[in-house]
């Protein structure tokens, strides 16, 4: 496969995204994204083996937007507490989680065939197609980097006492992020306003004042 910063390679990946975002996978067909691309067929194999293929480049690119996401976070609020800065993080994760449903939705897919497969259970979800590409050894390398920027912000509360619960700051971060997979898999449609009787944007509230309390040691 050609350089990944090759631009014909960037070309067939948004017009992948497109696809992808607006047919499904399942229903997405490499002549599909190659009409998409304005090449042909023969040229989008020429980059991407298989379909499977450029799923996991479009992944890694979801994994990388979200942990670029969380260091533009990180860097506007440097001068600001460990606390607020994680606060941040965590408005910055749900904001990416509303805002582009598709990438959050990419994740959350990815994490599912690897536990499926950690499990021993449909391992046949992750194809040679897709343990062969690039970007499945890429979104291994990253995977956990959206977990670490967060910690670090949580060690930082502590050591400059914003964060008063010494809990393994691992713990908090969990306990955060838990919080915000529920909503997320929870509120299916990310524009609604509502979700039975409960105000969304209240719900995100809230997620953030538990945020704040387990922080503090109050829960």
């Amino acid at each position: 496969m050609k350089a990944s910063n090759n631009h014909k390679e960037r070309q067939i990946i948004e017009a992948a995204k497109k696809v992808f975002f607006e047919q499904g996978f399942q229903k997405t067909k490499m002549e599909d994204i190659a009409k998409a691309a304005a090449c042909s067929k023969v040229t989008v194999y020429s980059y991407f083996e298989s379909k499977e293929n450029l799923y996991m480049a479009i992944t890694y690119d979801a994994f990388q937007f979200l942990a670029d996401t969380y260091y533009q976070s990180v860097e506007a609020n440097k001068e600001k507490s460990g606390l607020e800065s994680l606060l941040a993080i965590a408005k910055a994760y749900l904001d990416f989680c509303t805002k582009h449903a598709p990438y959050s939705d990419l994740i959350f897919n990815y994490r599912t065939i690897i536990r499926d497969s950690l499990a021993g259970e449909q391992m046949d979800k992750i194809s040679e197609a897709m343990k062969s590409s690039i970007y499945y050894r890429k979104i291994r390398d990253i995977q956990f980097l959206p977990i670490k920027i967060a910690t670090e912000e949580i060690k930082r509360g502590q050591l400059d006492g914003s964060i008063t619960n010494d809990a393994n700051p691992y713990l908090i971060h969990h306990l955060m992020w838990s919080n915000v997979v529920g909503f997320v898999n929870l509120n299916l449609n990310p524009k609604a306003e509502v979700f039975i009787q409960v105000k969304v944007q209240e719900w995100r509230a809230y997620i953030l004042r538990i945020v704040k309390a387990v922080c503090l040691g109050k829960v």
